[in-house]
This record gives C-alpha cells, structure tokens and sequence, in this order.
C-alpha cells in the first residue's frame, strides 16, 4: 500500500502543490492527514477524498519566549504525536509524512526512528530563515538527518545547503503547471471596451502580492523612463495588499497615474510562518485556488510582456512566470531569486539586477522595438514549459522520490 500523511496547516494550500498531490492520488497513492489549521483543509482533501484530524503543534517559534515554551513542551507533544501515530499506523500503514511547516517537521522527525516512516520535508521559496546559531535551527538540522528534504529552485537549494543541511538528503522538485489551452480570454480588452485594446497599447502586466516586498517602485519609474520611447505603454498591476495604496501615490508622483491600471485580484499572499507551505498559503474559501488560477489566464493575453518584481518570490510567482512562459509572453525576472532554472537568459526570457531601473526600462524598450524577437522569446518559453516544467512532470518527479530506497 502507499500510504502517505500529510501533516501541517492544509487550508487553502498552494494550487501547484494540491495539483500535485492529486496527481499522486490519481496514481494510486492514499492519503491521510493531520490539519494544524482552523478550517478542515478544504477542497485539497475532498479531492484526495479523505478527512482532517486536528494537529496540536505548541506554541509558537517565532520570538524567544515562544520558543523556550515550544521546546519546553516538545517532548509531550511528540509522546502524544507518538501515541497518535501508532493507532493510526496499525489500520492504516503509513509509509511517509509529508510536513511542511517548522514545527511539524520537529514533532515529528522522531517517527523516522521509532516507526521506520520514510519523511519528506518541504523546503518552500520565500520560507522564513531560521534564527543563526539559534535552538531552534539545531533542531531543525538535526530533524533534516532524518528526512529527505525538497526544494523548488537553485535559491532554495543555496539556502538549505548554507543552512548547514547535508547535499545528500536534499532533492530538487522543479515547479509544474497544468497547461489546457493557450488560447485565452482577454478579459482587460473586453473591459477596456474595444476589440482593437491590444493595438492601441503596449502592455506591461505583472501579478504580485502587494503585501509582500517587491521592486515595483523600480517598474514604476522604468515605466516613467519607457514613455518617451512607447509613447502608448502601459502597466497593469493585478493584486491586492496594503501597499496598493501606496503604489498609486507613487504612481501619481511619478505623473503616471493614466497609465497604470491596478487591478483587484487575489495572489496567493504570504502566510505567518505557521501553515503547512509557511509561504504559499491564500488563506482563502476552499475552491478560490481554482478561481485564481483562472483569473491569471484571463489576464495574460493582455500582456506585450510579463514582469515579475518580487524580492523573495514565493511557489505563485513561480507559477505566474510559468503560465506566462506557456501563453508566449516575454518575461522578465530579477537575477538571482531562484527562477535561473525556468528562464534560461535570452533564450526563453531576461533575468536582470533590478536595483537600478535603467536596466530594466532598457530591456523593456528593446523588446517593445523588436517584435521578432518577443515572439521568439515567447515561442522558445512554451517549449521549455513543455519540455520541463508541467503539472504531469511535476507529479512524474514527486513519485520517484517518495519511491527513492523502496
């Protein structure tokens, strides 16, 4: 039987990763798990059709005083996660955990040794570091010994191995997406009223979580600088956050505003460190996954070019990129975040230091001024999205790691 547990906060998970997981399921894999959240886990478990248990973790780590209590009281959660397991194991033999989140990953790293469970656990981008030197962080690496850890891009894989984790007990997981049809509505053309939309301008689109800290003052005044040169640009931001507020001032300052349209939508946004994926959860209904996912088809055929300003990108910037890369559109992305993986440089996008906006309005005017060469870029990306970085790729990887020494 493969039997797997999941175990951390499964409300509103990450669509790239619930994709996955019901691929697994659709391969024959069973799953059960212990829910750390506040809802029941949502739309993620009825379609793996099993239930929730309630997973107690403990106080907090994340200030000093949370964490002396979480490690004063770890051993009693782990003789009760020890108890737990046991009856669960006996009618239902579990072969791995899947954890997600800091604590569950130290709860339940003893498992390894008292019930011979193989543990997966998942190292995802924009993860908050852990404390230097810090109990907390030797915990942590004592309770990797005992897992095989999965990564999503070359960043992730800097991170653990500086953290100190052996290269051994690492694996990489490259993000996939589901691709349908590449044919897709262009909802702003149908908002903005007119069939001819896509001529009149050229558009700039990004998706970002504008309560995360991202460039898009950079792209503000990269936009400024093209105007001269794309006398009919435009941005579209598409998000929500406390900063939205902020960036149309700037905007304003910038005297911009009539050509950056801010949208509403609804990114996947950062979690407190606290759920199963520590920053990749909306924390929405269950069934917004779905939802959201289209909302950013409908916008991309809007988009002349895609670009992405998030600092410390999390599993949808991945996504984002990607479900640009499939529509042809040029993207654009900063240099050393982690997508060197998925853009490989003026093959199938740009990466670029994007501290200095110069930089970044140079490569947007170049690609406003050269058609061919957007489509080549475009046509270049959808290839490799084909080639690389599907949801069927994606679950085809996940499955020979969990069946790695079986």
């Amino acid at each position: 039987m493969k039997n797997i547990l999941l175990a951390g906060n499964l409300d509103g998970l990450d669509p790239m990763i619930g994709s996955a997981l019901e691929g697994l399921y659709h391969k024959g894999w069973n799953f059960f798990a212990w829910n750390s959240g506040k809802n029941n886990g949502g739309s993620l478990l009825k379609r793996l059709s099993t239930g929730g248990k309630n997973f107690f973790l403990g106080p907090g780590i994340d200030s000093r005083k949370s964490a002396f209590l979480f490690f004063l009281f770890l051993p009693i959660l782990r003789f009760f996660t020890l108890l737990r397991f046991f009856f669960l194991n006996r009618n239902r033999p579990i072969q791995t955990i899947i954890a997600g989140g800091q604590r569950e990953k130290l709860i339940l790293a003893p498992l390894n040794r008292w019930f011979k469970v193989r543990l997966l656990f998942l190292a995802f981008p924009g993860e908050k570091p852990l404390r230097k030197n810090g109990l907390t962080k030797k915990a942590y690496l004592k309770a990797c010994r005992r897992a095989k850890i999965i990564f999503f891009s070359p960043r992730d894989q800097e991170n653990l191995l500086r953290m100190g984790v052996a290269k051994e007990n690492i694996r990489p997981l490259n993000p996939g997406i589901k691709i349908a049809n590449r044919e897709q509505t262009d909802l702003f053309r149908e908002l903005a009223g007119g069939g001819d939309f896509h001529r009149k301008f050229f558009t700039i689109g990004t998706i970002a979580d504008l309560n995360d800290k991202q460039k898009m003052e950079i792209l503000f005044q990269a936009v400024n600088t093209c105007v001269s040169a794309i006398p009919n640009l435009q941005l579209i931001v598409v998000g929500d956050g406390k900063e939205k507020k902020n960036l149309s001032w700037v905007a304003k300052k910038l005297k911009i505003d009539t050509r950056v349209w801010m949208i509403s939508g609804s990114p996947v946004s950062a979690s407190d460190g606290k759920n199963f994926s520590p920053a990749l959860l909306s924390g929405g209904q269950p069934g917004e996954e779905e939802n959201q996912s289209g909302a950013v088809k409908k916008w991309l055929k809007s988009f002349e070019i895609f670009v992405s300003v998030s600092d410390e990108p999390r599993l949808f910037d991945f996504s984002n990129i990607l479900k640009a890369m499939a529509a042809r559109i040029p993207v654009i992305a900063p240099a050393g975040a982690g997508f060197e993986n998925i853009i490989i440089q003026n093959k199938t996008g740009s990466l670029l230091e994007m501290d200095l906006s110069e930089m970044l309005a140079r490569q947007i005017i170049r690609l406003s001024k050269n058609r061919n060469l957007r489509v080549q870029l475009g046509e270049n990306a959808a290839r490799h999205v084909d080639k690389s970085f599907t949801g069927d790729i994606m679950v085809e990887n996940l499955e020979k790691i969990l069946m790695e020494d079986n």
